[in-house]
């Protein structure tokens, strides 16, 4: 999966996120292909797996009715934890 929305811009406007910002993609050549054929000048492809764990803090447990959604920092110390670092990972 190919994001080109930093994560701190992502709940500005999650529709655009979604909609807009998100490609899913087969392999590596495909998004290399993908960025020759795009004027995307930035941003982060993940694997299958990270795609997989990326939302589990936020999502696994949203359906209980004590649900809290985890802050900024830990959400950053999840992502970091799965190899997801620097600046397109601030929120």
């Amino acid at each position: 999966m190919f994001l080109s929305l930093p994560a701190a811009k992502w709940w500005e406007n999650i529709f655009i996120t979604c909609a807009n910002n998100i490609v899913f993609l087969s392999s590596r050549r495909h998004l290399d292909d993908w960025l020759k054929e795009n004027s995307v000048v930035s941003g982060e492809a993940l694997s299958v797996e990270q795609t997989l764990k990326i939302s589990l803090p936020i999502y696994k447990e949203k359906m209980k009715l004590d649900y809290a959604r985890p802050t900024k920092e830990e959400l950053m110390i999840y992502w970091d934890s799965i190899g997801l670092h620097g600046d397109f990972w601030k929120l």
